[in-house]
């Protein structure tokens, strides 16, 4: 197994992970999980959110609206160490 082929695994069993989480609604454990404390999240309508608290209103907003996402992961390619 190739070093690319062991990050892809991780990385979509990091995917499903968030996806678990979201369904299970442990919204602000998925987000401490998925994003640095200091994270941005910006969108189309949406001015921008920083850090875990107002990340953690978004998506539990997003909970009421769906009640599962899915993520696709696109093929991975690896330059360097990992």
């Amino acid at each position: 197994m190739t070093e690319t082929d062991l990050v892809e695994q991780q990385v979509i069993a990091k995917c499903r992970q968030f996806e678990t989480r979201f369904r299970a609604r442990q919204i602000a454990a998925m987000v401490r999980e998925f994003y640095l404390p200091d994270a941005i999240m910006e969108g189309r309508d949406m001015p921008a959110q920083v850090g875990h608290e107002a990340i953690t209103q978004i998506f539990k907003q997003a909970r009421e609206a769906c009640s599962s996402i899915s993520i696709e992961a696109e093929p991975i390619t690896v330059i360097g160490k990992v």
